[in-house]
């Protein structure tokens, strides 16, 4: 499938395709020219990503759906990009604005941003002109869902009970917490740390405690997908060290491992049924997590195994999503919380947060209201039932804390949001 753009696709290196899902595909991406580019048809309706620069929002992907939301295919395919991805931003907002504004959510904003959009669609071929009214219609979208959001919690009367967590990667970095955090996921990747301390002391605080990353990425590769005596080993050790001080247990650090790895889906799914029958045996009062990503930077996605582990009927109590701030513009986010909703688990979701400076080529305007915005779509969901974020900054992510005794301003703004 050919693609063209006016002008602002700058790195084609960065088009990911999707299905209509949103789950990013293997599809190759082959630059014919400056202006074109060849897309890898895997047989089946496809949508595209891309990460335009947009005044006032910032270069993070955007998600072009198709008319109807079905996707392109070789007998309707793309021909401008950028017009393609104004046309169906425009459309996915009104049609959403269209169904929450008979039911009284306030969205005079968002509908003066999109009308802004719509009347700079006339300059086409003017891939500046696109951008801005590109960067009208991504805003209006983000206010739109915010608002209802915000429409939906005073409905609800807000949340009494949501787990809020801070991940930490070693025993030295704890700090001291502060409200509404009341949830600490410690990292288990390196067997040889101890966090039996930090374990105790945050018991006597009250604190809920999660252990992610036992079994990781390159354990996945190197056991070609099975549960290895090293591995069960490894898992028995962990759950035995902290049996009935750790009560929720993300098994793997991102089931998307078994597909980047090679591992038949059958395999993987067998794989991870028993690791969490081993899990249960070992305690039988753990809360069974199972993780995994979707990222369309990375051409990362564990969409398909979550899949078939729940129609499989695997063992687990809940599904925690991994996210980056830079593969999803918020109506996008809350699009994708939406779909895995359908997942009737609960949601354990976990964000990296845009760093001040990146080595990536992406980057966030208004870093902290869209941290806002996000804590406020994740909050809206019933099903979403805990939202963490690191609380140190590291390579890929800000954190709540500046130092041991100062909150970034990402802390500040999360204690400010949650004050009566």
């Amino acid at each position: 499938m050919v693609v063209q753009t006016a002008g602002a696709v700058d790195d084609w290196s960065l088009l990911r395709a999707t299905t209509p899902k949103g789950e990013v595909l293997s599809s190759t991406v082959q630059a014919l020219s400056a202006q074109c580019a060849q897309v890898e048809y895997l047989g089946t309706p496809i949508c595209l990503a891309y990460p335009f620069r947009l005044p006032e929002i910032g270069r993070v992907y955007l998600w072009t759906v198709g008319s109807k939301g079905l996707g392109y295919s070789t007998r309707a395919p793309l021909s401008v990009l950028e017009a393609k991805f104004l046309r169906s931003r425009i459309d996915r907002v009104e049609r959403f604005m269209r169904q929450y504004a008979r039911r009284g959510v306030p969205l005079e904003t968002a509908q003066n941003l999109l009308q802004q959009a719509k009347a700079l669609t006339g300059e086409a071929n003017d891939p500046n002109e696109i951008l801005k009214a590109l960067s009208f219609a991504v805003r209006a979208g983000e206010q739109a869902v915010v608002s209802l959001a915000s429409a939906r919690l005073q409905r609800m009367g807000g949340r009494e009970i949501f787990l809020w967590g801070a991940q930490l990667t070693n025993p030295a970095q704890p700090g001291e917490l502060f409200p509404p955090l009341n949830m600490v996921a410690l990292s288990l990747e390196s067997p040889e740390t101890d966090w039996s301390n930090t374990v105790q002391k945050l018991a006597r605080e009250r604190i809920a405690l999660k252990a992610e990353n036992l079994i990781t990425r390159e354990d996945i590769a190197h056991a070609r997908g099975l549960l290895s005596q090293d591995l069960l080993d490894c898992l028995k050790n962990s759950i035995d060290r902290y049996r009935g001080q750790i009560r929720y247990w993300s098994l793997f650090a991102d089931l998307a491992s078994f597909r980047t790895a090679g591992i038949p889906l059958p395999r993987a799914v067998e794989t991870i049924g028993q690791a969490c029958e081993t899990a249960r045996q070992l305690d039988f009062g753990i809360v069974r997590i199972l993780a995994g990503s979707n990222s369309l930077y990375a051409r990362f996605s564990a969409f398909q195994v979550i899949d078939a582990c729940l129609e499989q009927d695997v063992p687990c109590e809940g599904i925690q999503l991994n996210l980056n701030w830079h593969d999803h513009d918020l109506f996008d986010f809350d699009h994708l919380l939406e779909t895995v909703g359908d997942w009737a688990k609960p949601i354990h979701l976990s964000l990296h947060l845009p760093p001040q400076t990146s080595d990536l080529p992406l980057y966030r305007e208004d870093r902290l209201e869209w941290f806002a915005g996000a804590y406020l779509i994740a909050l809206s969901k019933p099903y979403v039932v805990a939202l963490q974020v690191p609380m140190f900054a590291d390579a890929h992510s800000a954190g709540l804390r500046a130092s041991e005794q100062t909150l970034s301003p990402f802390g500040e703004r999360l204690r400010t949001l949650l004050e009566p």
